[in-house]
């Protein structure tokens, strides 16, 4: 068995081997990265709504899902800074040794 798993290692790492005569391709690159896109109106509405090209009910429905509650999340994260920020008045009105309103 132990001959079988170093016969199968020993062929494993030597597929990774890269020959000697080996050359980097050439790579025709710009000298600086552009993350600027220049859309029309008309390229900006098709993007907005990539998974229809899919045409993939269970993923319409799971985006119609997620956006219809992206308000709820807004919501839920101001819920939770007010909560957070009560907290902090709680913790110093008790390191004050009393409570405040």
């Amino acid at each position: 068995m132990l001959k079988w798993v170093t016969a199968l290692i020993t062929i494993s790492l030597g597929a990774c081997a890269v020959g000697p005569d080996y050359r980097r391709p050439a790579l025709d690159l710009p000298a600086q990265w552009n993350d600027e896109v220049v859309l029309t109106a008309q390229e900006r509405a098709e993007l907005s709504v990539w998974w229809g090209y899919f045409e993939d009910p269970a993923l319409k429905a799971l985006v119609g899902r997620a956006v219809a509650r992206n308000l709820n999340i807004r919501l839920e994260i101001a819920g939770a800074r007010d909560a957070r920020a009560a907290g902090f008045r709680a913790g110093r009105a008790v390191s004050n040794g009393g409570f405040t309103a």
